[in-house]
């Protein structure tokens, strides 16, 4: 049976009144929680697991109320086996402890006891109901993991070989950038299907596929942009899979003002409709030492309007990405560089770099992995990236970058991290690390109502992760 998980619906919110204000408070801050939450706790795993549930003070700060909250066609939790999570300002101290496994059936009460001596009693009261669900207005509410398969599960895997994906239909498609057959699995459940998927007919590499807003596939050769003899050719399977691609797109590295090795076509970053409006995007790299240009291809109307190559913020020392947030131009889009660890958002007004410290964000402490998709969802943007340590932890993130200025938001500030990032998920069993070149990638696709966005990571040599994400959320506060 699937896991059911879901966004976060209220989250706590703090206020931190200085002394200089008029309005003044009678507790002493430094004896709060700035933060409490909880999360049902998997004796299996041995870690905490589904929804993380945000406790909010009462008014007058002698309770702390913790709602648990689930769907009419859900099970109701119990409960017991509930893991905490407390922030305190440093130096402060809890009795009881927080940690351990707790019953939540009865209240808890606490003490505070502040660095300076002062204490404050509160009390935890913890309430579990039903709540209706309704489509929501804004972004996504509710959404399930589809699947988390290695690339021996998936099948037909080779080494280093697996390096980017699509969605096309009901398939989701990964390359073999050594012009081995693409691969084809079922898109909700990733069992391998015996498709054939028709090849261009030059026999290139092709690292880097994608697909675009209206399902149809696209892929970019992989060449040096130093080489000013042979093109650089973008692919469009506009009949289908099953029919050989067009190509689109030659593009004539002459634009480019490299003559050392420069690596073009690891990444593909797409925005819109090839057959109507949209932009691409190929981010290059040095091939070891750090180069900051992209190459921008513009459509209109289903045909090449305009190139450029630009300089971004990042240099990319090794398949770095330009992904585009918009159809018609060049800005805004994310500039990401897994080598540099740097993930920059650039708008109309300004750039926004996000937190990427372990400690101060969702990202894992080793690399920002070589895969991003902007996406556009019931009326809110959102950008997905993957992030991986070491040993073989792959992390998806998905951020809501409609307010970009919350972009340099570090996860200490609760209530905007939460609305920055609400959604973190890792793979569940931390397998052996064997990535060595670092390659990974992101797709989504919308559905045709709207009402669905399927999301997957790809790490090369580990496997894939699918998610469902819907427009599904509570319907009451």
């Amino acid at each position: 049976m699937k896991q059911i998980k879901y966004i976060m619906l209220s989250f706590l919110l703090v206020t931190l009144i200085s002394a200089c204000e008029e309005d003044k408070v009678e507790f002493s801050s430094n004896s709060l929680f700035t933060a409490l939450q909880a999360q049902k706790f998997d004796y299996t795993s041995k870690i905490g697991v589904g929804k993380i549930y945000q406790a909010q003070y009462s008014e007058d700060k002698k309770t702390i109320n913790l709602d648990i909250t689930y769907f009419p066609d859900e099970t109701a939790p119990t409960y017991q086996d509930w893991q905490l999570q407390a922030t305190v300002f440093h130096g402060a101290k809890v009795s009881p402890a927080i940690g351990g496994i707790k019953d939540l059936s009865e209240p808890i009460d606490f003490t505070i006891t502040a660095p300076d001596g002062s204490t404050s009693q509160v009390t935890l009261i913890t309430k579990i109901y039903e709540v209706p669900y309704g489509e929501i207005e804004h972004g996504f509410g509710r959404y399930n993991k589809l699947f988390e398969k290695t690339g021996d599960e998936l099948g037909g895997w080779s080494t280093n070989a697996q390096t980017s994906m699509a969605v096309v239909g009901n398939d989701l498609i990964v390359n073999h950038y050594n012009n081995g057959a693409f691969l084809v699995y079922d898109k909700k459940t990733g069992l391998k299907i015996d498709k054939n998927v028709v090849m261009p007919t030059f026999g290139e590499r092709l690292l880097a596929i994608a697909n675009d807003d209206d399902d149809k596939m696209i892929a970019v050769s992989f060449g040096d942009a130093s080489n000013k003899i042979t093109p650089i050719r973008i692919y469009y399977w506009k009949n289908g899979i099953d029919q050989a691609p067009e190509t689109f797109y030659e593009l004539s590295t002459t634009i480019v003002n490299r003559t050392s090795s420069t690596a073009i076509g690891a990444n593909i970053g797409v925005c819109g409709s090839m057959s109507g409006k949209a932009q691409i995007m190929l981010a290059m790299d040095g091939r070891g030492s750090a180069y900051n240009g992209v190459v921008r291809i513009s459509v209109v109307n289903g045909a090449v309007s305009e190139t450029e190559c630009f300089e971004a913020p990042l240099g990319c020392v090794w398949s770095g990405l330009a992904v585009p947030a918009s159809t018609t131009g060049k800005i805004p889009y994310f500039n990401v560089s897994g080598n540099q660890r740097g993930f920059i958002y650039v708008g109309k007004t300004g750039s926004y770099s996000f937190e990427l410290a372990a400690d101060k964000s969702n990202f894992l402490n080793k690399i920002l992995a070589s895969g991003a998709k902007y996406f556009e969802f019931n009326n809110a943007g959102y950008i997905a990236v993957s992030t991986v340590s070491w040993p073989g932890v792959v992390r998806l993130l998905i951020f809501n970058v409609d307010d970009p200025t919350l972009i340099p938001t570090p996860n200490t500030d609760v209530e905007k991290y939460a609305i920055l990032n609400p959604l973190s998920e890792s793979t569940i069993n931390n397998l052996t690390y064997a990535n060595d070149n670092g390659s990974g990638n992101v797709a989504v696709q919308i559905a045709e109502d709207g009402k669905t966005a399927y999301v997957y990571v790809l790490e090369t040599n580990k496997g894939i992760m699918g998610y469902e994400l819907t427009n599904i959320g509570s319907s009451s506060k």
